[in-house]
């Protein structure tokens, strides 16, 4: 978007959703504890849930000041790091988690916009091959300055020993997430 153009509202950012309150270990105790759940386990979590949903909302506002979503701006990374700056559509499912048929509405939307082109395979005319455009290439040059600032001032303070704790331990959550995907 050129400066004194008005954002489309596809790309419109919107206000911030209202913060909600964190609950005090208090009033978590005595329903964690009737139900025979550690105190402190259920508050963490509750945080985390909060700040996770927080972050996703903040986040999302500043990518579609770019346009973009977090899949379309991590498949324009992947893309760029890519040999030849670019992917198979199942590579591209593979580096962003999805089903490949999420990646063909992500790539006719980004190919729309002149950020990515589809083209057959050099060596295997069956395989359809994703290239970055250099939009594409130029979005991100534009944005990552910007994405790395606030990434940088999001965990300002924190030491390396404490992002290596916070990594490690956001992993192990991460792990442990089927305890509420199995029945």
């Amino acid at each position: 978007m050129r400066q004194g153009q008005r954002p489309s509202p596809r790309h419109a950012v919107s206000p911030p959703i209202p913060r909600r309150e964190l609950p005090q270990y208090e009033a978590i105790e005595v329903i964690a504890t009737q139900y025979g759940a550690a105190p402190r386990a259920v508050l963490a979590f509750i945080t985390l849930s909060v700040v996770l949903d927080e972050l996703a909302d903040a986040e999302a506002i500043h990518f579609r000041r770019h346009g973009l979503s977090q899949s379309r701006f991590v498949l324009l990374i992947l893309l760029s790091k890519a040999p030849g700056n670019r992917l198979t559509p199942l590579e591209i499912a593979s580096g962003l988690g999805v089903r490949p048929a999420t990646v063909t509405g992500l790539v006719a939307g980004l190919e729309r916009e002149g950020l990515v082109e589809r083209r057959p395979d050099t060596e295997d005319r069956r395989v359809v091959t994703v290239h970055l455009q250099p939009k594409g290439r130029q979005i991100l040059e534009n944005m990552l300055p910007d994405h790395m600032s606030r990434i940088s001032k999001l965990v300002a303070g924190l030491s390396d020993a404490d992002l290596e704790s916070l990594t490690r331990t956001l992993t192990l959550v991460r792990d442990r997430l089927d305890v509420f995907r199995d029945p």
